[in-house]
């Protein structure tokens, strides 16, 4: 394991490629990939859109001027295993089995807030245990939802529940709020055991505003062949509460193909996960759908391994009346 020199306990580092970035924890640092062809964000400390991060030209990031080096090439025989993930912000994903969600721990939270944490499972269909191990939810009893990827199964977190047990290729976590009398949460998440390696292949990821709308499909531009596409849409990670106002979404799709192998499925969430429709096939080729709540969009894509390649354009807002 290499040798990294930085005062704090955790810290997150850039690397000379642009999708690439180190974690340094405890003197201790390892590499880390962003997913989807993402680019590491010193700025955000995030993993970002290519065009959002300067600095990058062609994958590459130039090197860090420092007098003192933060990475050191030491490679001990014996190696360490990379601690859990930690995910702190709202919009988060990763590949990972294990990790922890700690969102306003110990903190003041929002009324009207709904965060989202997109976990996509790294050694395939797997069982995994979820524990709230800390929280301050007391005002706002469930307000942690899971939502399994196969989005047949959720469960809700909080005050009458801590922990469950379930198998899944991957989960949405939501946090909603209706208050503000309450703190944010600790939520660890381990791995039991593999029921069918491999990683789904395929994109989870969540937008938490404006900025990148419209999206194209295929995302990401590259993608080729069969997978299964998870997009999450809120407008601010925010319920929006203003009585002349909503969250629009619209899908328009060209398939080329008549039946309905690949297929988006569009879901609204503002208490719970709620089925809107089905947009496939020749009957819905080409026409613009378009779909309102107050809460937030799951937006769920299947390309078939023996259809064209769907292509479209996802374009989502929040509204006013007036």
């Amino acid at each position: 394991m290499r040798k990294c020199r930085l005062p704090f306990r955790r810290n997150c580092l850039p690397h000379s490629k642009c999708i690439q970035f180190n974690i340094c924890l405890d003197g201790e640092a390892a590499e880390m990939t962003c997913p989807f062809g993402l680019y590491y964000n010193p700025e955000t400390t995030q993993c970002d859109f290519p065009e959002n991060v300067s600095g990058c030209r062609g994958g590459t990031r130039p090197p860090i001027s420092t007098t003192t080096p933060y990475i050191s090439t030491e490679d001990p025989a014996t190696t360490t295993e990379l601690p859990p993930i930690e995910m702190t912000k709202c919009g988060e994903s990763i590949i990972a089995d294990n990790g922890t969600i700690m969102y306003k721990l110990n903190e003041g939270y929002d009324a009207g807030e709904l965060c989202v944490f997109m976990i996509k499972f790294e050694s395939g269909y797997i069982e995994t245990t979820f524990t709230l191990d800390t929280h301050g939810l007391e005002s706002d009893s469930d307000a942690v939802t899971i939502q399994s990827f196969t989005l047949d199964f959720y469960v809700n977190l909080g005050l009458h529940q801590q922990n469950v047990t379930f198998d899944a290729y991957g989960v949405i976590v939501i946090f909603r709020t209706n208050s503000s009398l309450g703190t944010g949460f600790q939520l660890s998440f381990k791995k039991e055991g593999t029921i069918t390696p491999g990683e789904l292949p395929g994109t989870a990821v969540a937008f938490n505003n404006e900025n990148n709308s419209p999206l194209s499909i295929p995302f990401p531009s590259n993608a080729t062949g069969p997978s299964f596409n998870y997009f999450v849409f809120t407008s601010d990670s925010k319920f929006v509460s203003e009585s002349d106002s909503f969250f629009r979404l619209t899908l328009r799709a060209l398939f080329g193909e008549s039946l309905c192998h690949s297929v988006f499925a569009i879901y609204s969430f503002e208490d719970e996960l709620k089925y809107e429709r089905s947009i496939c096939g020749s009957e819905d080729n080409g026409n613009a759908f378009e779909f309102s709540t107050r809460g937030l969009f799951l937006v769920y894509q299947v390309q078939h391994s023996e259809s064209p390649i769907t292509t479209g354009l996802i374009t989502w807002s929040k509204v006013s009346n007036h």
